[in-house]
Formats: C-alpha cells, sequence, structure tokens
C-alpha cells in the first residue's frame, strides 16, 4: 500500500471498524440513509421504523487498500 494511503485523518487504516451502522437511538426513521446510499447497504425496517444495515460487506473492499 502507498505510504500516502496508510493512515485516515492520522489513524491507521486498520484500527478503524469502517463497518457502516446505525445509531438506533439518533436514528428518527426518515430513510435518507437508505435512499442516498450509493451502496444500497441500508434497508429501511417497516417494523421497528428504523434503518438498518443490510449489506456490510459491501465495505470490504476498504480493508485491501
Amino acid at each position: 500500500m502507498d505510504e500516502k494511503y496508510k493512515k485516515w485523518k492520522g489513524v491507521e487504516r486498520d484500527k478503524i471498524n469502517w463497518a457502516p451502522s446505525v445509531d438506533t437511538k439518533k436514528c428518527n426513521g426518515c430513510g435518507l440513509c437508505v435512499t442516498s446510499c450509493g451502496r444500497e447497504v441500508f434497508d429501511f425496517d417497516i417494523q421497528l421504523k428504523k434503518a438498518v444495515v443490510s449489506r456490510p460487506s459491501v465495505y470490504d473492499w476498504l480493508y485491501i487498500l
């Protein structure tokens, strides 16, 4: 890996949890993350009335850098 990509904002990339998540305490159920995520990571759970992470593995490529 090129030296300039080994860190993200001063933190080593392998120390960062890149997996997407939803803070259910902060989620108001607007669905913006579901509709705006270009990688289609999120779905909307109608019963919970919240966004949920359905496909976290689409970000696995970040570990390869």
